[in-house]
């Protein structure tokens, strides 16, 4: 990516005109390096896809009802077992888990460390592996949704 950047700051030098920053001009031919990179990346992603056995992997956009009840039952399951953690590690899945903030924020909001919220994190997910294996006999990943 450093060397398709490069060559195609050489190349467009002659046009560049001195309207912004040329730090602004440089990161903008480098965004679009990286975009054209990850374009070319999914395109052959999506070639491996297409292929016989790549379709089988795909994700059903239409679940069965069958399926829709299951993840209905998991995501009930794993709400009640949330509210059996202990407070911190509650708090810290359900940020994570529910409102998606990365663990930096989720540090700078409880006012602690990042190893802290990792580790409440880690043992809260040990807490429920072990619920579940309680309660549906060692099939951690059936209850999860």
């Amino acid at each position: 990516m450093f060397q398709q950047t490069w060559m195609k700051v050489i190349k467009a030098l002659p046009q560049y005109e001195e309207r912004g920053s040329f730090s602004s001009w440089l990161f903008g031919i480098a965004n679009n390096c990286c975009v054209d990179h990850a374009r070319k990346k999914t395109r052959s992603k999506v070639d491996d896809l297409t292929s016989s056995e790549g379709l089988d992997r795909l994700p059903n956009p239409h679940p069965n009802p069958e399926d829709t009840v299951i993840r209905k039952e998991q995501k009930a399951w794993l709400e009640q077992a949330v509210e059996q953690l202990p407070q911190e590690q509650k708090q810290v899945v359900l940020m994570r888990l529910f409102g998606q903030l990365p663990f930096k924020e989720i540090a700078r909001v409880v006012n602690c460390p990042l190893n802290t919220v990792l580790g409440r994190m880690h043992y809260a997910l040990k807490n429920l592996r072990k619920m579940a294996e309680q309660e549906h006999g060692g099939k951690w990943q059936n209850v999860m949704p």
